[in-house]
């Protein structure tokens, strides 16, 4: 059987790898992002019309090819 200390030192381990998974995620999405900000010639979204937000995240959503779905 095992211990209390043992079952929760399992499950911390278990966490931080699912944490450091998910962080690996955002850097990659991150990248993507900033990358395409570049792309349209921008520092960031404020910067943008509603027509040029609308064709950034429009291409974004088609672009980008990490996990989807994973919500």
């Amino acid at each position: 059987m095992k211990k209390y200390k043992d079952i929760i030192s399992e499950a911390k381990l278990a966490s931080d790898s699912a944490f450091h998974a998910m962080n690996e995620g955002n850097a990659e999405y991150e990248a993507f992002f900033r990358q395409a900000l570049e792309k349209f010639g921008k520092s960031g979204v404020a910067e943008m019309s509603d027509e040029e937000k609308k064709s950034f995240f429009n291409y974004i959503e088609k672009n980008y090819k990490g996990e989807k779905g994973s919500e």
